[in-house]
């Protein structure tokens, strides 16, 4: 296909190789009129003079003119040409023009052939056709031969004698009537189309050819050509859409929003559209004509662009094809900056063309980049921290969780999705209840703090974390994400559990040492006073009755200071724990109790249990301690009972009083009492619970694995 593009007065601007092969020729036609060129070759100037006509026409008329060229070769050949030229307004807003020649030599000899074998064919066919009739000038039915009885009106045997106004509506019977006047009146056959409902019902379009037998009668040919019709009607349609299609791809092309430009084999630019100039610099007068590697591609690239260029011209095999790829491109300032281009490929005058669409990505990439950067970040300080995110789907039940969250969890997978049923199969069964309630709470609750719990790793190892929810996505009742961090804070509860146990170490020396202090310090001091006091008693005479009684009230003082001692030291260092053991001490801590102090004290203790290891039997003594402590100050109490059950391994303390109870809130929940014992049982892994309220007095229920059954 010869294509051409010219200014306002028919001088050439642009030629491809199919209208001028010879490249120097081709350059020199540049600027000049066809005039110029037969001129030139010395060959008669009739032919620019049609082309210079047709010039005028789409000058005077704006539209498309078309015509075809009978042109003689060197052989005296004829060859025929169609020669379309249509105006266009160029970006600087004048007016051009772009020529297209098409050889059509073969169609038109396959035209000629065509329709001498058309003639050939409408002999045959009119020798056999579907229906003939014979009728008069009144459009009586005098005779009919139907093959097809489908074709016909009515049926062929009940036609005859019938008229046209008897069959069809008066102006159906009369647009017949007018063509048989018509070949009755010239002579000559008159042919003519029309649409009839046949008997199956269906609408048939028909062929009719009138010719004239007398004065008064007719021969009618009738011709089903109703796939004809349709095939005519869709080629029409197709026309109509085709025209359409390429006025919109020209709109396309200049108002697109992408940039698009399109090269040929040799990567010469053949089309650029106002985005591309936009985008490049580069305005279209600038570049069409130059190849990408003078012009967009980046020195550093340009080899392997050549290089990949000849291997698809020469394989038909690239990875450039319908792929969209990120590269960075050179504008006119020699700027690099990044796009995104798609390449397709295509084929023009039996040559291929490539369409780029391009767009500036540079923005995203920075962005990309810093996201990046960011991520990298993230993924640092979620290290640093043991810090793990995740977020999860409450109507899949899908976690989306960071590799940190799995290395917390111990769980190698090559994915980061699982169920949050399975993660809970992950939480140690004595904590299970607390996760499962948060769970429930949190859909009714955004800002609940953090929970503490534990999980124990599939390899078996057992670690504690601190659980947030930093945000749900969502209405109030239709929440469908949560987002949240899990942080391992197994080192530090280690930490907290060694220094509370060096605490209570040295808090347990600290007693021993005051209980021996006054057990071999001032009880002795003591007793030595008391024999003092009974020498010098013995040393008054009897009549002094007054120092007498002066002395039997020292000696009553000192004895019940003797007691309290012993009780105070007792009480530090009870010898019976470290003796007998938990059961035995708890029992006689009662029973002193019972003597001294009018609540009721009672146990019922399990004696055919392993004795814990020292650290838990003293800590389970000082939590029952305190918890008497608090019942003596607060409750009001008249009845304490305590129970140590062994179950399965575990070691059970149930401890109770029929006081007054409380209403636990902010105020009383964080009690020196209350924390002294929350904090020894998370010393030993034990856990509890705590019950209590107005008139139902307090309960305390403590489980610990304080040593292997057997």
């Amino acid at each position: 296909e010869d294509i051409a593009v010219f200014d306002a007065d028919g001088r050439y601007l642009f030629l491809n190789k199919s209208a001028i092969k010879d490249e120097t020729i081709r350059k020199w036609l540049i600027g000049k009129t066809d005039y110029d060129y037969y001129i030139d070759r010395g060959r008669d100037i009739t032919l620019a003079d049609e082309r210079f006509k047709r010039h005028k026409l789409v000058n005077e008329t704006g539209q498309r003119v078309e015509w075809l060229e009978e042109i003689a070769d060197t052989a005296g050949n004829i060859n025929f040409v169609l020669r379309n030229i249509q105006p266009f307004t160029g970006t600087d807003g004048r007016t051009y023009k772009v020529g297209f020649g098409l050889d059509v030599t073969k169609l038109k000899l396959v035209e000629h052939q065509l329709i001498e074998r058309t003639n050939y064919l409408n002999s045959l066919i009119n020798s056999i056709p579907d229906i003939i009739i014979s009728m008069d000038r009144t459009g009586t039915y005098l005779d009919c031969k139907a093959d097809n009885k489908d074709l016909m009106a009515i049926e062929p045997e009940t036609i005859l004698n019938k008229t046209l106004q008897d069959i069809f509506p008066k102006d159906v019977a009369d647009y017949h009537l007018y063509h048989i006047h018509k070949a009755l009146q010239t002579g000559e056959v008159v042919t003519y189309e029309y649409e009839m409902q046949v008997i199956n019902g269906e609408t048939k379009s028909f062929e009719a050819r009138i010719n004239k037998k007398d004065n008064d009668e007719v021969i009618i040919l009738a011709r089903d050509v109703t796939e004809r019709k349709s095939t005519e009607r869709k080629i029409i349609e197709y026309t109509k859409q085709l025209k359409e299609r390429e006025e919109s791809l020209q709109k396309l092309i200049s108002s697109a929003p992408d940039a698009i430009v399109v090269c040929d084999a040799e990567s010469n630019i053949i089309l650029w559209n106002p985005k591309c100039e936009e985008l490049f610099g580069w305005t279209e007068q600038e570049i069409i004509g130059k190849g990408l590697s003078e012009t967009i591609i980046p020195p550093q690239y340009r080899e392997a662009h050549k290089k990949g260029m000849s291997r698809f011209v020469a394989t038909g095999k690239g990875k450039m094809i319908n792929n969209t790829l990120e590269i960075t491109a050179l504008n006119k300032k020699g700027e690099e900056f990044f796009i995104s281009i798609t390449i397709s490929l295509s084929v023009q005058g039996g040559e291929p063309v490539f369409i780029g669409f391009m767009r500036d990505i540079s923005t995203l990439k920075l962005n990309e980049l810093e996201l990046r950067k960011s991520e990298k970040k993230l993924i640092e300080a979620q290290q640093i921290a043991k810090v793990g995110s995740y977020e999860r789907n409450i109507k899949t039940g899908l976690l989306i969780c960071s590799n940190e969250f799995l290395q917390i969890l111990g769980i190698k997978r090559k994915d980061n999705i699982f169920s949050i049923e399975d993660y809970f199969k992950l939480v140690h069964p004595d904590d299970l209840q607390k996760v499962l309630t948060r769970r429930d709470k949190l859909m009714e609750d955004e800002a609940l703090p953090a929970t503490d719990y534990r999980i124990v790793t599939p390899g078996g190892e057992v670690k504690y974390i601190t659980s947030r929810n930093t945000e749900m996505m969502g209405f109030q009742k239709d929440r469908t994400i949560i987002f949240g961090t899990i942080q391992d804070i197994t080192e530090r509860v280690m930490f907290e559990k060694k220094l509370y146990y060096a605490i209570i170490d040295s808090e347990e020396r600290e007693r021993k040492r005051i209980a021996a202090e006054l057990h071999d310090g001032v009880l002795q001091y003591m007793a030595a006073t008391k024999l003092t006091i009974e020498t010098v008693k013995n040393m008054i005479g009897v009549e002094n009755i007054r120092a007498h009684s002066l002395l039997n009230n020292s000696t009553d003082l000192l004895l019940n200071s003797l007691d309290l001692t012993r009780k105070v030291s007792h009480d530090l260092m009870p010898a019976t724990l470290y003796e007998e053991g938990l059961c035995i001490a708890v029992e006689k801590l009662f029973k002193n109790l019972n003597a001294v102090d009018k609540i009721n004290y009672t146990s019922k203790i399990d004696y055919y249990i392993k004795e814990p290891e020292q650290l838990v039997s003293v800590n389970l003594f000082r939590i029952i301690q305190e918890f008497v402590r608090n019942s003596q100050k607060h409750s009001g109490a008249k009845n304490i009972h305590v129970e140590i059950i062994y179950k399965e391994g575990y070691l059970e303390i149930h401890i109770s009083d029929d006081g007054k109870g409380y209403q636990i809130d902010e105020r009383n929940k964080n009690g020196i009492g209350i924390l002294n014992m929350v904090k020894r049982i998370q010393t030993i892994g034990g856990t509890f619970t705590y019950d209590t309220a107005p008139g139902k007095g307090v309960k305390l229920m403590i489980k610990v694995l304080a040593f292997k059954s057997h």
